[in-house]
């Protein structure tokens, strides 16, 4: 009887943390998407200075999660991410608007797909 409480026990706390992770991944993931708006925007107005302070505030942001992640998502993707995040800073910082654009929207693209990709369900787990 005691092995099947802690059993029990166990497992709600694996889907207690598996439902916050989701949460935190998909809260995680706009507020990065957001960060993207706002450089895109700076960009639309060659605005390179506010892009560039931007893009130094959303590298921080994936820095600063960066050992966290490495535990649940592929590194493969956070190194993409990462690439990506220095490819837009690049072409901020040498003002081709274009090319810092499309990284933008790229970035966003994979930012938007983390929380699909890496959420933790029972298909994931199994």
């Amino acid at each position: 009887m005691k092995s099947f409480i802690s059993a029990m026990a166990i497992a709600a706390l694996l889907i207690a943390g598996g439902i916050a992770f989701n949460i935190g991944i998909g809260k995680w993931s706009e507020n990065l998407m957001e960060d993207c708006d706002k450089i895109n925007d700076a960009i639309s107005e060659q605005d390179f200075e506010a892009a560039i302070k931007e893009i130094t505030v959303l590298s921080e942001k994936i820095d600063n999660r960066k050992t966290v992640l490495a535990s649940v998502i592929n590194h493969e993707s956070i190194d993409d991410i990462e690439v990506c995040v220095s490819e837009l800073m690049g072409y901020a910082d040498s003002m081709e608007g274009i090319e810092a654009t499309v990284r933008c929207i790229r970035l966003k693209h994979m930012l938007e797909h983390l929380p699909e990709n890496y959420s933790v369900t029972a298909q994931n787990i199994l």
